[in-house]
């Protein structure tokens, strides 16, 4: 702790820091060996949008020092989020639009949609005693569920849904919301209280979206027309 404390007028280079802290750590505690592990939340600007709007990206730095006797050991890393689009089913997509543009004059309706893929969670929480089969159902009816051991053209199938039926975190919520009036309204009482929570990983974005609700069943129904 006294070591840290010296070391709060020193400049912030990680490496330097990390080189005087473990000498002062060796002359004041009078050991043989010392090692420093630092893990450092780095905000780095970048202005290679087209439009030249200054972006941010939240980058992990690590650093690790140590000395003994006359031998150092120092091992830098660098750990970054990235963006990745899954080609899986790309020729399934390449194959049907070719089959639906033969012959048409206007293609601009078949023409595959692009968007990043974002995972979702989402809760629906109802303060009553219920089927959970139901609560399930209201899900599905919501929004594609991911689900595992899908390949070539059943994968195809998943990803095309997802993108013709593209939606904002926000659109998740009411999506819910439109579900939970439909299949509730005649199941629970009017003052049941309903919570529901999305949460949106961005996936082009390093943040996470959220939405949250908890409403009486009477006062969702008077907002959602079925």
């Amino acid at each position: 702790e006294e070591s840290l404390q010296r070391m709060e007028e020193k400049p912030v280079d990680l490496l330097g820091y990390a080189r005087d802290l473990v000498n002062d750590l060796l002359t004041h505690q009078q050991q043989d060996r010392c090692g420093v592990e630092m893990m450092v939340e780095y905000e780095h600007l970048v202005s290679k949008n087209k439009k030249k709007v200054v972006s941010h990206q939240l980058l992990n730095l690590y650093l690790k020092y140590e000395q003994e006797k006359e031998q150092r050991t120092i091992v830098t890393g660098i750990t970054a989020p990235f963006m990745n689009a899954c080609p899986c089913a790309q020729r399934w997509a390449m194959q049907e639009f070719n089959q639906q543009v033969q012959g048409e004059k206007e293609i601009i309706a078949f023409a595959p949609l692009q968007s990043h893929t974002n995972g979702g969670k989402a809760t629906l929480n109802v303060y009553e005693a219920i089927d959970f089969c139901i609560l399930y159902q209201i899900l599905d009816s919501s929004f594609p569920l991911r689900r595992e051991l899908l390949s070539g053209y059943d994968e195809h199938l998943f990803v095309k849904k997802t993108h013709q039926q593209a939606m904002f975190c926000e659109d998740n919520i009411r999506s819910l919301l439109y579900n939970v009036v439909k299949e509730l309204q005649s199941k629970v009482q009017d003052t049941t209280l309903i919570e529901i929570n999305v949460e949106v990983n961005e996936s082009v974005h390093v943040h996470n979206l959220y939405g949250y609700l908890k409403e009486s069943l009477g006062s969702m129904e008077k907002i959602i027309t079925i």
